[in-house]
């Protein structure tokens, strides 16, 4: 067979040439794998590391600029090419072409992808793509810097001075538990907390880190819970109502088997349910009490039960 060359540059070629009158270099000049803009730019949140190229945020797995890039490019530039043309991906960063601000915070590099056909991996090529990198704060953490906004209130009440301390102890086990869910999901935090005459109010950053507090102190504590929303707003990107939700917790100034005094009779509680309470008498007789009642009338705590273990 004679010898074959490049029509464009005149190499010469073999059978393995992916085009009949081509060079591999030329050929994919003419039919790219891939084409990807000179610059790219997003936004990079200098708190936490979300990034965002229009309006939302987004919390990135990894703490690390070029998954953080990576994740990027394959979403928004490189989508159609993964899904419908099966080609795969690396990315390097051009250690060199680092660029700092006059606050040595990272503002842009040059990135190198090298795309390939996975079925054919001989079919790859490379390009180069300027990232510019807007440093700013998401809206996240510029409403924790400030300290002053809530979506949720959680009122923590007790019935006097008398459960001060076990207060004390609810909050400390409950902001361990906030930590946790902060370290999970940055949305999740307290804002700020006011002390209030006989309880504290909680400012929460959403109204689902109210309901997770919520359900973890129906799982340890005994209390009443009252809610009520007010409506303040509307989010207009993703067309819904925003809700300040307010819940009213009133713990119960006792525990199972504390003996207790109403209208001058004395009373064992004998079990603590969901929303009621069974109180046994001195002389056996049972009632079931709901717990407002407890919050309604006036008791007195006597004394802890002999046979509690």
């Amino acid at each position: 067979m004679p010898n074959r060359f490049c029509a464009i540059c005149g190499k010469s070629i073999d059978k393995k040439a992916p085009h009949f009158g081509l060079c591999m270099g030329c050929y994919l000049k003419e039919h790219p794998l891939f084409v990807l803009p000179e610059r790219y730019s997003f936004k990079i949140c200098v708190e936490c590391g979300s990034y965002s190229k229009h309006e939302g945020w987004v919390v990135p797995k990894e703490d690390d600029i070029l998954t953080i890039t990576q994740d990027i490019i394959l979403k928004s530039l490189l989508k159609t090419y993964v899904s419908k043309q099966n080609l795969g991906f690396k990315f390097n960063v051009k250690e060199e072409s680092y660029e700092y601000s006059s606050r040595h915070l990272l503002k842009g590099f040059i990135l190198e992808v090298t795309g390939y056909d996975q079925d054919n991996p001989q079919f790859k090529a490379k390009q180069l793509i300027k990232i510019n990198l807007e440093n700013s704060v998401c809206k996240n953490c510029s409403n924790l810097l400030g300290g002053m906004y809530y979506l949720a209130i959680i009122q923590m009440r007790v019935i006097d001075e008398s459960q001060f301390d076990f207060l004390a102890e609810v909050i400390e086990d409950m902001h361990k538990f906030v930590e946790k869910a902060f370290f999970r999901n940055p949305k999740h935090y307290i804002s700020k907390i006011e002390d209030q005459k006989n309880g504290v109010d909680l400012y929460l950053s959403s109204n689902e880190i109210m309901n997770k507090i919520i359900s973890y102190l129906r799982g340890r504590y005994h209390f009443q819970l009252k809610r009520t929303k007010r409506l303040v707003g509307r989010d207009h990107q993703r067309g819904k109502n925003l809700y300040r939700l307010k819940s009213l917790i009133k713990f119960l100034p006792f525990e199972k088997n504390d003996v207790i005094l109403i209208d001058n009779k004395k009373y064992i509680i004998e079990s603590i349910y969901k929303n009621r309470i069974h109180i046994r008498a001195e002389d056996g007789s049972k009632l079931i009490k709901e717990f407002s009642y407890f919050f309604t009338e006036k008791i007195t705590i006597i004394d802890k039960y002999e046979g509690k273990d």
